[in-house]
């Protein structure tokens, strides 16, 4: 299994044993308490979060709404990692598939975020407010 894998699910059971089992207003405390207590711990709920998100699209929406009610930094932490994510995987791609532009374009609620074009061997990432 890839540490970004690995790394993601632990992220995710986190939030999960915050927030299972409670009201929406105990879970919203609950993970406020933890990011509160340094930034190892904002990453944490945050990386669980974007993860649930993308594995549990029905739980998409409430996903997102948490996010953006404990982000400290506008999400901003989030973005670089997933831009960490992207590039990691970019590297390990082999020479036929790295030929292939394609591009990655992440956006916040507020409409800035992230765009990163890949391919011919270069990677241009751009971020926008």
């Amino acid at each position: 299994m890839s540490h970004w894998k690995v790394r993601l699910e632990r992220c995710m059971g986190i939030v999960t044993a915050l927030t299972g089992g409670v009201s929406e207003r105990e879970a919203n405390d609950a993970l406020n308490a933890y990011v509160c207590k340094g930034n190892p711990q904002h990453e944490e709920v945050s990386l669980g979060l974007f993860t649930m998100m993308l594995t549990e699209p029905a739980q998409a929406q409430k996903c997102y709404r948490d996010l953006t009610l404990v982000s400290r930094d506008g999400l901003s932490g989030l973005l670089a990692k997933m831009n960490q994510m992207v590039m990691d995987k970019y590297m390990k791609l082999q020479d036929t598939a790295r030929i292939q532009d394609f591009v990655v374009w992440l956006v916040r609620g507020d409409g800035s975020g992230v765009m990163a074009i890949l391919g011919s061997g270069n990677c241009i990432c751009m971020t926008f407010s």
